[in-house]
């Protein structure tokens, strides 16, 4: 019988897997497509096999004396014996042969990746399992780019439901941990956020802050929509402006988006706020004090506002010799973030603020957003609580391994019944 004719191949090493085709070639080289050619009389078939063969994989060991087929480039690669037993005895009669086929499925990997979730969407319920453990055995190794690759094939299984929801959380954690590492690689910094949770591992929300030192451009920051756990984004001196601001309108997961001390376009980001309804958008100068809120909820560890000597709860009452909202006290936040932002990193201020009952005034030099080195020493008469409302700022999250996600998994079947010859001295 003929071959058949596909116009596109997937290559892996030097195997050519043909996507919807059991066809075994024999050949060296490369090609830049599969071309008809003469195959074996006989194809077998993965016993027990219900669906049809057009779309189940039917594969065939290479014949020793088929002559090799040339082409323009070269003759076609190997699809070794090996694969196509393995494939075939996954649905074998015996046991035994069974278990080794999967041994040594598993052991081929990579070229193997394509027949295997065929097999796997479409196979016998035998077959099937079977090559949905050996895509599991892939996806919990160490090997690059096989395990994401593996955890997308049963991502993809539409008939795997359960399997499919356990690998598509993996690949978010997957992804996000390549992220981060991306993002830190680039300038980057993540860090947990303290905004919108307390509760630490991996679940913890995380606050990723682009700052001077950012080198991955508008394109670096497509990293940002993996990282599913951001709740808060900070540009803070970021070298971005105006252009950065299409990527930041689809993070639909983040909570708070700061962009502190960029040149953009008002108009401009009042339309990004409006794409962004769910989000708190905040748009502060170059200066940098280094509290929240007016009655400060919280210092920013070795920030202006720490160096001058302000701990939490500290209400500023007069900034730079003048009061705000005509003569009264503080009352609004943005209105003192208004006068920050005439400010410019190097400018020193007087302000007044109450401790207590008590008056009290320092000078405060501003630095830029993003230039924070570390923790500054608590005062000696501040409250316990004074480097932060729920203590110090956690430093950046390092990169880590993948977790391993246990799964619980059913045995791989009862071995089939083998008759045994009658024993003739029982009765019958």
């Amino acid at each position: 019988m003929k071959g058949i004719v596909l116009p596109t191949s997937i290559r892996s090493g030097s195997w050519l897997l043909v996507a919807g085709a059991g066809i075994v070639i024999h050949g060296v080289g490369a090609v830049p497509e599969l071309r008809a050619q003469d195959a074996p009389a006989t194809i077998e078939s993965v016993p027990g096999e219900s669906a049809p063969v057009e779309t189940a994989p039917v594969v065939t060991a290479p014949s020793t004396d088929a002559p090799e087929q040339p082409t323009a480039d070269a003759a076609a690669p190997v699809i070794s014996s090996e694969l196509a037993e393995a494939i075939r005895h996954l649905d074998h009669d015996e046991y035994a042969v069974r278990q080794s086929a999967q041994r040594q499925l598993t052991k081929i990997g990579g070229p193997a990746l394509e027949f295997t979730a065929q097999v796997a969407a479409s196979g016998s319920l035998e077959s099937s399992t079977r090559a949905v453990n050996v895509l599991w055995k892939w996806a919990d190794s160490t090997e690059n780019p096989l395990n994401q690759q593996a955890l997308e094939k049963i991502a993809a299984l539409a008939n795997r439901p359960v399997e499919a929801a356990d690998a598509q959380r993996r690949l978010a954690v997957l992804r996000e941990a390549t992220a981060i590492q991306a993002i830190i690689e680039l300038g980057g910094r993540v860090e947990a956020d303290r905004s919108f949770g307390m509760v630490g591992g991996d679940g913890a929300p995380l606050q990723v802050i682009v700052g001077k030192d950012w080198k991955g451009g508008v394109d670096g920051l497509k990293h940002l929509a993996d990282v599913r756990r951001a709740t808060t984004v900070s540009l803070w001196s970021a070298p971005l402006g105006d252009e950065a601001l299409p990527q930041l309108e689809g993070l639909g997961n983040v909570r708070r988006l700061e962009l502190y001390g960029l040149a953009m376009t008002p108009e401009l980001v009042e339309k990004t706020r409006e794409k962004l309804p769910n989000a708190i958008l905040e748009v502060r100068g170059p200066a940098r004090l280094g509290i929240r809120g007016i009655d400060a909820v919280e210092i920013v560890p070795n920030s202006p506002a720490a160096r001058a000597g302000l701990v939490v709860h500290d209400r500023i009452v007069e900034f730079n010799g003048k009061p705000i909202n005509t003569g009264k006290p503080i009352e609004d936040f943005s209105a003192l973030t208004t006068e920050i932002s005439k400010c410019k990193a190097g400018d020193t201020v007087d302000i007044k603020f109450m401790r207590g009952t008590e008056t009290r005034e320092a000078k405060v030099t501003f630095d830029a957003w993003g230039e924070d080195v570390g923790a500054q020493p608590t005062p000696g008469d501040a409250p316990p609580a004074a480097q932060g409302l729920f203590g110090p700022v956690p430093r950046a999250v390092p990169a880590r391994a993948l977790p391993r996600v246990e799964i619980e998994r059913r045995p791989l079947g009862v071995p089939r019944a083998v008759p045994v010859p009658a024993d003739p001295a029982l009765p019958r």
